[in-house]
């Protein structure tokens, strides 16, 4: 499955807005990026490349979208222009205020991580991680009846999930 896709919608969006507010066609890429979690979309300088998220775009749709792209295009203006474009930049920061575009995407669209969970046989003490483990033991258990150390006793046994 390819993570990155051209779409002439995306581009003709990126065209329009560009047109609309930098009165220049837009002479980059416009690329749908699947694996793009973290951030809702980015502009890369040396190809002219504008990424967006698609999970954003299918959670918070074409509003959205158009903000994320025209943010982008207000790096891409600047870097056309041969000004920096950061973000704390003030020229930037000015241009995002001129063009309506967000300063932030809404939060991140992603699934919450899976929690294990087991729990300790002798005093039931709960213990969640985020991966699975072996060969743990129950601190509280292993510091009250064995001085400390290891004790496979206190070994934690994996919780069926319901």
């Amino acid at each position: 499955m390819p993570t990155l896709r051209d779409d002439p919608a995306l581009h003709e969006l990126a065209d329009r807005l560009s047109r609309r507010w930098f009165q220049t066609p837009f002479d980059g890429r416009a690329i749908w990026a699947a694996r793009l979690r973290y951030r809702a979309g980015e502009f890369r300088p040396s190809d002219r490349t504008i990424r967006v998220s698609r999970p954003y775009h299918e959670r918070y749709g074409a509003p959205v979208t158009e903000g994320i792209m025209l943010h982008e295009l207000c790096h891409w203006w600047l870097h056309h222009s041969g000004i920096a474009h950061r973000e704390d930049a003030e020229v930037f920061q000015s241009l995002l205020a001129r063009t309506g575009a967000p300063r932030r995407a809404p939060a991140a669209p992603m699934p919450p991580r899976p929690t294990y969970a087991y729990r300790c046989p002798v005093c039931a003490r709960r213990y969640l991680y985020r991966r699975h483990v072996s060969g743990y033991a129950c601190g509280d258990c292993c510091r009250r009846f064995a001085g400390g150390s290891f004790d496979a006793r206190f070994l934690l046994r994996a919780e069926v999930s319901a």
